[in-house]
């Protein structure tokens, strides 16, 4: 019996990622730019209880008044397959903290704030970068990025509307 617990424990530990990643309950990720007036903040919240997933997309224009940006106001919400929340979660595993954190340098008053935020109840992961768009080798960000672009893609949003 304590030789099948151990080889749990080992199991557990040589496969973390994925069994956290498992028990994802709630993935969040907004975008905001501090000019632009479509689509000036999006929030794409993904949202797991048992076996149903659904997806929550809003978008907001800096302008909600003039009927010029209206097409840029969405609330809806989706279900999301099972699929596509795996493929989420192996994007979201391959950003690494660490190139984050080194590139704190990196601030400006004009451009875009992302954001991603994961986890469950108690204990959450968020990243926030400022304009990962813009050097984004050097900055190391390529991982990140490409997790956001899998947001608006997923939700459904043509992604040139949004990262111009």
């Amino acid at each position: 019996m304590k030789r099948i617990i151990i080889l749990l424990i080992i199991g557990c530990l040589l496969n973390g990622t994925s069994l956290i990643a498992q028990d994802y309950y709630e993935i969040n990720f907004s975008f905001t730019h501090s000019r632009r007036i479509p689509y000036n903040y999006v929030n794409i919240n993904i949202i797991k209880r048992q076996d149903i997933i659904t997806i929550k997309v809003k978008s907001i224009p800096l302008d909600t008044i003039s009927l010029k940006w209206k097409y840029s106001i969405i609330d809806t919400t989706f279900m999301l397959s099972k699929h596509e929340l795996d493929i989420l979660i192996q994007s979201l595993n391959k950003i690494k903290s660490s190139d984050i954190i080194s590139k704190l340098d990196f601030i400006g008053f004009d451009g875009t704030s992302y954001a991603i935020e994961f986890g469950s109840f108690d204990n959450t992961v968020k990243y926030k970068v400022w304009s990962p768009d813009y050097n984004t080798i050097e900055r190391n960000l390529q991982s990140f990025l490409e997790t956001c672009k899998f947001f608006i893609t997923t939700a459904k949003l043509n992604l040139n509307d949004i990262i111009k």
